[in-house]
C-alpha cells in the first residue's frame, strides 16, 4: 500500500480557489460600460431573464442560452418498491440545474491553472 500526504493514508486533492463573489449590480455596471444600455435597462433585462428562466423551469421546460448552456428543472426523489408507491410526497427536492454548452466547456477547460500557496499550517512537516 502506498501512502500519499504527510501522514499515512492522508491524501490531497486540488480544489478551486474562488477569489470573490461578483454581485448582480457589478455585472450590471460591467455590461453598462460595454454597451450603450443604461444601468437600469441592464438591471431590468437581468431581472427578467432570471424570472423567465425560473418560470419556464416551474412549467417543466428547459431554457437554452446559446452561448452559455441549458437551465433545466430537476428533482431528487426517494426510491420506492413499486410504481404505485410513487407519489408527489416521494419527491424530496426540486431544483434548477445548469449544463454548459460545448463552447463554454471548452473555454473553461482552456483556462490556465495556477497553484496557490500549498503550505497549510499544521499539515506539512
Amino acid at each position: 500500500m502506498v501512502s500519499v500526504g504527510s501522514n499515512p493514508g492522508e491524501k490531497f486533492q486540488a480544489r478551486i480557489k474562488r477569489s470573490q463573489m461578483i454581485e448582480e449590480k457589478d455585472l450590471c455596471e460591467e455590461i453598462t460600460q460595454a454597451t450603450t444600455l443604461a444601468r437600469g435597462e441592464v438591471r431590468l433585462v437581468i431581472e427578467q431573464l432570471q424570472y423567465h428562466i425560473v418560470k419556464h423551469a416551474k412549467n417543466g421546460e428547459s431554457v437554452r442560452l446559446k452561448e452559455l448552456g441549458i437551465f433545466y428543472p430537476a428533482i431528487a426523489a426517494k426510491a420506492v418498491n413499486t410504481i404505485d408507491e410513487v407519489t408527489p410526497e416521494t419527491i424530496t427536492r426540486k431544483f434548477l440545474k445548469y449544463r454548459q454548452n460545448v463552447t463554454t466547456r471548452k473555454e473553461m477547460n482552456d483556462t490556465p491553472i495556477k497553484l496557490a500557496n500549498m503550505q497549510i499550517a499544521g499539515l506539512q512537516s
